[in-house]
């Protein structure tokens, strides 16, 4: 409740109901479904040796990326605080301080997490168990996608890496009550872990213990929250005017790094939510929005409920485009995590993350595709079970 009374929260519950309300019939109401198929490659014209080189290459460019990072970064010390942090590139400009996010070294570092899914759709199609060589394959791919999520303290892309892996193996049936608890209890460590590390680099302090995950998720304000939810229907237009429909063009922008524009908008609006709307200070993360709370921040409450309606009916329209292709096609199975992932994430970001992240995941699914396929072994080689 952020120490306010339950008065405060009335007008903002009200509008969150009516706009999960409006959610739940976009999803009913949708019945149409996209052809994507036809985009896909054949199964014929993928390579067992082509998945085999892609992973070797992968793997050095996820290697690279990671080393980048932490070079970029600061390094990690021999302090606790160093290990799991808000992590940025300080970038001078105008006498003061900006921080960019190093963003390609992080989309190039993703490719393990791609990989990870493209090669378990693959071969669980084709093994009824894994050979030892393929375990520990998958093994080290679920360690390189795990490491930079961790060392920059991005809890919420530690739990989709845990959901990539739910969705390729719901997508091959092999997941199992068992399988879904183990991920569930692994995801809750690493959340309670990271929130402790970054409380203690955040707070100065050196002990950094483990954190409740249960708590740590209720108090984040992240999702669909109400404190959210409340602030920005009684902030806008009062705090931040209307914006007009421009947040949902900033992810124009967003391929130029930061280091070479330094003063480049912002495609999150956390930030100025935090600044603006809350009036707290801000220096490297906000306090983002979401996508139905975005509507608000451009057009007010038709904003709002409009958004809350096509943000359902896209998530049902995703679904009957790519879950039922996703048992046959080893590459549905990415596009299906990319889209339903990414598009869930929007319920604590804007419209513009979420298509940079689709985008970017699209791109590396193409990468990943050009490795297999245009590599030395562009025949098709037979794997025996």
């Amino acid at each position: 409740m952020a120490n306010r009374d339950l008065a405060s929260f009335q007008l903002g519950g009200l509008w969150y109901a009516i706009s999960l309300m409006l959610m739940g019939i976009g999803y009913v109401s949708c019945r149409k479904r996209l052809p994507v198929e036809r985009l896909l490659p054949p199964e014929h014209k993928l390579s067992a040796a082509g998945f085999q080189f892609a992973l070797i290459a992968g793997m050095a460019i996820s290697v690279f990326a990671i080393l980048s990072y932490i070079q970029s970064t600061g390094g990690i010390g021999a302090s606790i605080t160093d290990i799991s942090r808000k992590r940025s590139i300080e970038v001078l400009s105008q006498g003061e301080v900006v921080h960019a996010t190093g963003a390609y070294l992080k989309m190039l570092s993703d490719i393990s997490t791609i990989l990870l899914v493209i090669v378990l759709s693959f071969y669980l199609a084709r093994f009824k168990k894994l050979p030892v060589y393929l375990s520990v394959q998958i093994w080290i791919l679920t360690i390189l996608s795990l490491v930079l999520p961790f060392i920059s303290s991005s809890r919420s892309s530690v739990i989709f890496i845990g959901l990539a892996l739910l969705i390729t193996l719901d997508a091959r049936d092999r997941l199992s009550g068992k399988i879904l608890l183990l991920t569930a209890i692994i995801g809750l460590l690493f959340f309670g872990a990271m929130t402790a590390l970054r409380s203690a680099a955040q707070q100065g302090s050196h002990d950094g213990g483990f954190a409740n995950p249960f708590l740590a998720m209720a108090e984040s304000g992240n999702g669909l929250s109400l404190f959210g939810t409340t602030h920005i229907v009684k902030g806008v237009p009062e705090r931040m005017p209307y914006q007009l429909g421009s947040t949902y063009l900033s992810w124009i922008v967003a391929p130029i790094p930061r280091t070479i524009w330094p003063q480049k908008p912002d495609v999150s609006l956390g930030k100025r939510v935090k600044s603006e709307i809350l009036q707290q200070t801000v220096i490297r993360s906000g306090r983002p929005p979401s996508i139905i709370n975005e509507g608000w921040i451009n057009f007010g409450p038709v904003g709002f409920l409009l958004n809350a309606f096509m943000f359902g009916y896209i998530l049902r329209l995703v679904g009957n485009s790519l879950y039922p292709i996703s048992k046959t096609s080893t590459f549905a199975v990415p596009l299906l995590y990319t889209a339903t992932v990414n598009m869930a994430a929007l319920t604590n970001s804007a419209l513009s993350q979420g298509v940079v992240r689709i985008l970017t995941d699209i791109v590396l699914v193409g990468a990943v595709f050009i490795l297999i396929r245009y590599s030395f072994a562009k025949r098709s080689t037979k794997i025996l079970p």
